[in-house]
């Protein structure tokens, strides 16, 4: 017999209530904080919304979109780990290789799972010491996030308000800063980490989404000069904050060095090194965007978008390759041509990514045609 008043089983039922809300609500801040975004904010959204979709919107409409902060001004951005266990310690020891990969996942919700799925499988085929994406949105941030193999990597925290971003991921233990360009009608920045290599030994690697031709793709709208600008900029900043020189910056450049923005070496300036042009014969002409050879694509351009630069005194490039040339199997989706609707296998982005690895001139790296 329940001699249990009826008032005690409202408070139990509570009680019960209660907790199975707390348990729900640490699971959103858990996985918004996953997503990349701020721990404080992720809380307090947790708690005022009911599924992690409304706490996205909520975080993203309540953060201010003003990305125009002074180029000088650096905002600290501490790694977010909060959600991620075993990330490695620090070595204590010299390494003798840096591994990086960079890759534009490309923003647009084509199979958009399926490829996030394989660019994971990508990266942690190959386990780099640092990854650079870039067009990152915040799904995209929450299924890289969620994914276990990619558990061991402190990620850079995304800017507040941005409809898509760069982001880096980093083994090495060090911190990140993010430095909007002035002028970028995009929302452009410079994303660097700093990465302890050892007995004091650093490196710093950025990245970096140069400024996008817009249509009608001529003139001004062609934004060559606010990509020579934002090269510039980068190279200034990356070299002055950086004094031992163990410099490594990659990404998607949008650049075409056959274009008005001319050779990017011109530009980026001296002592720099193209870890392609460095690595590859001149006939290789190393096209990440190829819509050729992409099967996803249905276009002609082939653009070497996507770069790797160095410039560096503790190591030099030995190797490099493309990623994600191969299709998904059994992906497909149904693209609209001007003859009607066309089923096209999917890869994992519009873009090639790009993997290098620099091997230490102290364990007798290859040095090349290095510049650095």
């Amino acid at each position: 017999m329940d001699l249990t008043s009826p008032s005690e089983k409202k408070e139990q039922h509570s009680k019960a209530r209660d907790s199975t809300e707390d348990v729900e609500c640490k699971e959103r801040e858990r996985l918004l904080i996953g997503m990349g975004m701020d721990p404080e904010a992720s809380k307090s959204a947790a708690r005022a919304c009911k599924s992690v979709d409304e706490a996205v919107e909520w975080i993203l409409d309540g953060q201010s979109a003003n990305l125009a902060h002074s180029f000088e001004e650096v905002v600290e951005s501490p790694p977010v780990i909060a959600t991620v266990e075993d990330i490695e310690k620090e070595n204590d020891e010299p390494i003798t290789t840096v591994t990086v990969l960079t890759y534009n996942v490309w923003f647009e919700d084509i199979a958009l799972k399926e490829r996030m799925t394989e660019i994971c499988r990508l990266i942690d085929s190959k386990k780099p010491d640092f990854v650079a994406l870039q067009e990152v949105t915040p799904e995209i941030a929450y299924f890289l996030r969620s994914d276990p193999r990619l558990k061991t990597y402190c990620w850079s925290n995304p800017p507040p308000g941005a409809p898509y971003f760069t982001m880096l991921l980093s083994k090495r233990k060090g911190g990140f800063q993010r430095l909007a360009f002035p002028g970028s009608q995009q929302g452009r920045d410079l994303l660097c980490a700093e990465g302890n290599m050892g007995f004091g030994q650093k490196i710093s690697v950025a990245t970096s989404h140069l400024e996008s031709a817009l249509p009608p793709y001529h003139g001004p709208a062609m934004n060559d000069q606010a990509r020579r600008d934002q090269m510039k900029m980068a190279s200034e900043l990356m070299t002055q904050t950086n004094k031992d020189r163990n410099i490594i910056f990659m990404g998607d450049m949008n650049w075409d060095d056959k274009g008005k923005e001319g050779p990017a070496l011109a530009v980026i300036g001296e002592g720099w090194g193209d870890a392609w042009l460095t690595l590859k014969p001149a006939k290789d002409l190393g096209c990440t965007y190829n819509g050729k050879l992409n099967p996803m694509l249905l276009n002609y351009l082939q653009k070497r978008l996507d770069r790797i630069f160095f410039k560096l005194k503790d190591f030099a490039p030995s190797h490099i390759e493309m990623l994600g040339q191969s299709p998904i199997p059994g992906v497909t989706y149904e693209k609209q041509t001007k003859k009607g609707p066309k089923t096209l296998p999917v890869v994992a982005s519009d873009h090639f990514g790009l993997y290098c690895e620099f091997q230490s001139c102290a364990a007798g790296g290859w040095a090349g045609r290095r510049l650095g």
